[in-house]
């Protein structure tokens, strides 16, 4: 019968099982992340200052990914 052929779904290959949804250009991980979980105390200033110094950059995406790892590792203190 022809109207089962019209009743499928076209799906791509990604689209037919559950998959993690995480972009390709994000790391999973952030450094800024491991820089304040290697400061001493609850205090963020301390990884921000260093993160700076080094001459990178602090940007929203960057800290947001921060906290997210943060949140993760139920490291609730550190995750403002």
């Amino acid at each position: 019968d022809g109207d089962e052929e019209s009743e499928k779904l076209d799906l791509s290959d990604d689209e037919t099982g559950p998959t993690k949804k995480q972009s390709p250009n994000r790391p999973s991980q952030s450094e800024l992340f491991k820089e304040i979980v290697k400061a001493h105390g609850f205090s963020v200033d301390s990884a921000f200052d260093k993160w700076v110094q080094q001459g990178k950059e602090l940007g929203r995406e960057e800290i947001m990914l921060a906290v997210c790892n943060l949140r993760k590792g139920k490291m609730y203190g550190r995750a403002f």
